[in-house]
């Protein structure tokens, strides 16, 4: 239900370039605080916890640990690693594995500066591919 009714209020919005404009404001003023948003508009952080690769990991990886860590901590950087972080988020849930068996996730550069929530509601984003458009997940 909460998807159909996200679709059918981006589904209008879309209809104004002004009031895409706003609504794309009002997103990124609660992302970039919340998640550290780098506003790509294809948006990964349902599929890594809620931790943003884009900001979060030194080599933007979307798809997965890039396997160049030492005890946890980043290669490149001496920060901890963000699949790391993503797997202890999701152990106590059991879904740990889980982040990991889903479909490599090419980002959409062509996405970039729009709106991720209006781009997952109306099956513009990566989501599009691998979901129906009426399922009940969403950024």
């Amino acid at each position: 239900m909460g998807f159909k009714v996200g679709k059918a209020i981006c589904t209008q919005v879309d209809k104004s370039k002004k009031i895409t404009g706003i609504a794309h404001m009002v997103e990124q003023t609660s992302k970039i605080p919340i998640f550290r948003c780098r506003d790509c508009g294809d948006c990964s952080l349902p599929d890594t916890a809620y931790l943003c690769p884009e900001s979060q990991c030194v080599k933007n990886q979307r798809n997965g640990p890039c396997g160049g860590t030492k005890a946890g901590k980043c290669e490149i950087l001496d920060q901890e690693c963000i699949w790391i972080r993503a797997y202890d988020r999701l152990k106590p849930f059991s879904n740990e594995t889980t982040m990991l068996e889903r479909p490599v996730v090419f980002r959409d550069a062509s996405l970039k500066h729009t709106s991720a929530w209006a781009n997952r509601f109306l099956g513009r984003d990566h989501h599009a591919e691998t979901n129906p458009a009426d399922d009940s997940s969403g950024a």
